[in-house]
């Protein structure tokens, strides 16, 4: 073992170690409590102290409490936290106390028995204690996390109706989550791992999109790719290829799935300006996640509207130009605060480091929640996105023909000035949630949107040879343009029932439910070859030369365009291919929760899957360079295929201690492979396989620090192959099933707070993936080896934020790491010209040798650090600094001919936060 992976391990292992410590110190006769809403406080006051504290019901768990500092007796702690609140304590007995309004306490006189000392007197408890009415016990929920048990306005944190919400909490963690099932569930109780990027560390990081977050949660690596494949997310050696919203039916993430010539589109996952938190659930979801895929399931949960009101407004201002803006408003509407509402905006221009590259994006939100009665729950909102990226960057860079690393500029960029990426969403959702009583409650999930998206840019690969070349030699330069235009409407609707009921002496719960989503993309593509092939010098490239191409004429280049100070050569052959893919997959689920013997608890689920998938190539329109043209039918006129699958999930846990969770489960994939075909245009199998798990769940000071550890081992089978060709007279990349991928490896959490003033979320992963022969044989060995080089065997993020006190009250500071072990990618290039063939002149023999390349990204360690101020309670600033040691690296390695991308370089953002 390297020292560099060897120091990950004792690092990990002394975060672990941090419980135990801190479950000593709370033993100590110093306490210390941050500023935070009452209720949280007196949960953490009560976890170290090991006194029960309780409230009368009249206090408003949401007051705000001031910070109790190195206080040496819990009575001082309790003076310092109640200071100026208008509340008091008392004390009911050895080791209780009870906290009421001070009026109540003093015989009416608030202003001579708040804060203080003396609360704690003997005679004025016995003339108190009857009129105190206290709140249930932390045990059943807290205002701090939520409480899952609770319907309506207070379930959740900062008066939100959604016991998972984060807002407000200043938390790094939380006790439920939504992806694990159709109701909150505790970390506690969830036989898998689950990951949180909270509303406190996107504003801490600055994390404003999905994929932001899920490069910081532990365990994920992000990877760009080409085209309209934006980014790719893995976990656990597998990419992730499905999210939800709010935890209803499952939509198929951006960049899922293969090349598809008409449909690509450039669609990326939202701008977090709308979302409370991010979840991820690691491994397979044989229930819930709509198909169980190995890698895991993300949940991106909403902001709902508040009981109170509340403003917020948030300026950005960094590195490469950035500058953002969002404002975000909720409020009480109407008939005595049972309408409620929210809306968000945010606008967002350039921050690329990118030469060249622009970017620009406006998102809105806006939700409504009504209590139609006590028992029921309406909700509906609408999000908007739009995105316009001018001159991306694409393709990455290129390597030489050995892989050798060309030592470019970060910035560099193979584009062009006409070259863009535009993208737009709408989306309309509505949720009903409805208290049946006696322990039944249901709910009802439906969502509709319509993305569009367009692309157009210059297809710049190859690996690179210096010296003289011949053209058309395969190597480094431009051979064609393309436009690419796609349009998605996708339906989905979530339908569950959740009883709960005593038997056998405790509670036990049943879910049924089923889901549906339809999904629909019509598009096109336009491809401009360019022949012979364009060589180009990656060391003098300007994408400047080429002047006035923003609308292709099919056949030709416009008159006296140039590229490279080279003259454009006329297109010898047009392509234009319109077609439709629709799939519609439908869903049944049902699940039972059961505790037989104190402490020892069982699941029993399973799922039935149908999937139904079409898709309609009508014709493909060739031109040659006199712009005559050739009309090929397609030869798959409104296919369509049906399959289905029977997914099981099984766990059994128990509560070693109330600290300790121990569980192992056993999770079916059935993992439908809609956009996947045979070359004879035939949909593959579903992909089959089972995870295994193996862990312990931890949750200290009532939620307020959670911890998992979990060995899996994962096999998946019919996992799609690539061939080289294509589906039959279309431009789709063809596959046939047969491999075999089996994972296994350790995830380790630990996210919360380790004292009342320092939070962390970190995360070690350890992973090894396994390739059976078959796949092997038929796949190439740069496909194999690029498969493996996206996951790291060893990957650690940490990050953390400590308050600090005294005459520093009010500042915070924080910062955290991303590491990742050795990636090597092999495979070979070919060295010599290159002939084309097929309908389209897209298929491409080598005329000359083979040649291997060997090539890696050594491990590496980016840090990124920052502080906070807050100035009143109405305003604070903020400054960041990441890849603080400008670190050089590729975050995403490929082959030789491209997508090779740079991480980004240092970077510093200002930021500013009001609230009122």
């Amino acid at each position: 073992m390297n020292n560099n992976v060897r120091q990950l391990c004792y690092g990990t292992l002394l975060l672990l170690s941090a419980p135990c410590a801190l479950a000593q110190q709370s033993n100590a006769s110093h306490y210390s409590v941050h500023a935070m809403p009452i209720g949280q406080a007196v949960e953490q006051l009560q976890s170290a102290s090991g006194t029960s504290i309780v409230l009368d019901m009249s206090v408003d768990a949401a007051i705000s409490s001031h910070a109790a500092s190195n206080a040496q007796s819990v009575e001082q702690a309790l003076d310092a936290m109640l200071e100026g609140t208008g509340l008091t304590w008392v004390a009911a007995g050895e080791g209780t106390y009870a906290i009421m309004d001070a009026a109540t306490a003093g015989g009416g006189d608030a202003t001579a028995s708040a804060g203080g000392s003396g609360q704690g007197d003997s005679a004025q408890a016995d003339q108190s204690l009857d009129t105190v009415n206290v709140e249930t016990s932390a045990d059943e929920g807290g205002p701090y996390f939520g409480d899952a048990d609770t319907f309506g306005v207070g379930a959740g944190a900062n008066g939100s109706t959604d016991a998972t919400a984060t807002e407000g909490t200043n938390s790094l963690t939380s006790k439920y989550s939504s992806v694990a099932g159709k109701s909150p569930t505790a970390l506690q109780d969830t036989p898998a791992t689950v990951r949180i990027v909270t509303q406190t560390q996107m504003r801490q990081q600055n994390l404003d999109n999905a994929s932001d977050a899920l490069a910081a949660t532990p365990g994920v690596t992000v990877r760009k790719g080409a085209s309209g494949a934006r980014e790719r997310y893995y976990s656990r050696g597998f990419q992730i290829t499905s999210y939800q919203q709010d935890g209803g039916a499952a939509s198929q993430m951006p960049g899922a799935g293969p090349a598809r010539g008409p449909v690509t589109s450039s669609s990326s996952l939202p701008d977090l300006s709308a979302y409370d938190h991010t979840e991820l659930i690691q491994g397979a979801d044989a229930l819930f996640a709509g198909a169980s895929n190995p890698s895991g399931v993300i949940n991106l949960q909403r902001k709902r509207p508040t009981d109170h009101q509340q403003v917020n407004m948030d300026l950005e201002a960094g590195s490469w130009n950035k500058k953002r803006a969002v404002f975000d408003a909720s409020s009480p509407l109407a008939f005595d605060g049972r309408l409620r509402g929210r809306i968000v905006g945010a606008q967002e221009n350039d921050g690329e480091y990118s030469r060249y590259a622009k970017h620009r994006s406006t998102n809105l939100y806006a939700v409504l929640e009504g209590d139609i009665t006590s028992s029921t729950i309406l909700r509906g909102g609408f999000q908007w996105n739009q995105k316009h990226d001018r001159s991306p960057n694409l393709f990455g860079v290129p390597r030489g023909d050995d892989g050798s690393d060309l030592n470019l500029p970060r910035k560099t960029n193979f584009t062009a000035p006409w070259a863009y990426d535009k993208s737009s969403n709408r989306e309309f959702f509505a949720e009903l949630e409805q208290n049946f009583g006696h322990g039944v409650t249901g709910n009802l999930k439906y969502n509709h949107s319509r993305a569009h998206s367009d692309m157009q840019y210059p297809e710049i690969q190859g690996a690179y040879v210096p010296g003289p070349r011949v053209p058309s030699d395969g190597y480094f330069g431009l051979s064609q343009t393309n436009f690419n235009h796609a349009t998605q409407t996708e339906d989905k609707l979530d339908g569950s029932l959740t009883s709960k009921f005593q038997w056998l002496g405790h509670e036990q719960k049943i879910v049924v439910g089923g889901d549906y989503s339809h999904n629909k993309m019509p598009g096109f593509t336009d491809n401009y070859s360019t022949s012979p092939a364009l060589n180009l010098d990656p060391y003098h490239y300007n994408p400047g030369s080429i002047g006035g191409y923003s609308t292709p004429t099919p056949g030709r280049y416009p008159e006296g365009a140039e590229f490279n100070g080279e003259p454009l050569r006329e297109t010898t052959n047009f392509e234009h291919q319109p077609a439709e893919e629709h799939s519609t997959q439908k869903g049944a689920y049902a699940g039972i929760y059961l505790t037989p013997i104190d402490k020892l608890h069982l699941e029993l689920g399973l799922r039935k899957t149908w999937l139904d998938y079409g898709n309609s190539n009508s014709k493909v329109t060739t031109q040659d360079i006199n712009g005559t043209p050739t009309i090929v039918e397609g030869s798959r006129q409104s296919d369509s295929e049906s399959v289905s699958g029977l997914s099981r999930h099984y766990s059994l846990a128990y509560d070693l201690t109330d600290n300790f969770t121990p569980y192992v489960s056993y999770d079916d994939i059935v993992n439908t492979q809609s956009f996947y075909r045979t070359v004879d245009g035939a949909l593959l199998p579903l992909q089959r396989g089972k995870t295994f798990q193996l862990g312990t769940n931890m949750n200290f000071f009532d939620g307020a620090l959670t911890g998992q550890i979990a060995y899996f081992w994962q096999r998946n089978e019919n996992q799609p192959i690539s061939t080289g060709d294509f589906v039959e007279n279309t431009l789709d990349a063809a596959y046939i099933p047969g491999g075999t991928v089996k994972s296994d490896g350790l995830d380790i959490t630990l996210s919360g707070a380790l004292t009342s003033r320092w939070q962390v979320n970190a995360g070690y992963t350890f992973v090894e993936t396994h390739y059976n022969q078959d796949y092997k044989d038929n796949a190439s060995g740069s496909e194999v080896s690029n498969a493996q080089s996206q996951s790291p065997k060893h990957q650690f993020k940490l990050w953390s934020s400590y308050d600090l006190p005294g005459v520093l009250e009010g500042a915070t500071v924080f910062g955290g790491v991303r590491m990742e072990s050795k990636r090597t990618n092999a495979g070979m290039v070919c060295a010599g010209s290159t002939t084309s063939s097929g309908l389209f002149g897209d298929q491409t023999s080598c005329n000359g040798n083979m040649k291997p390349y060997d090539f890696s990204q050594p491990f590496y360690a980016v840090a990124d650090i920052g502080g906070s101020y807050q100035v009143n309670k109405n305003l604070s600033f903020a400054l960041n600094i990441t890849n603080l040691f400008d670190r050089h690296y590729y975050e995403t390695m490929y082959d030789t001919t491209s997508r090779n991308f740079y991480g980004e370089p240092r970077a510093v953002t200002l930021s500013m936060h009001s609230s009122f």
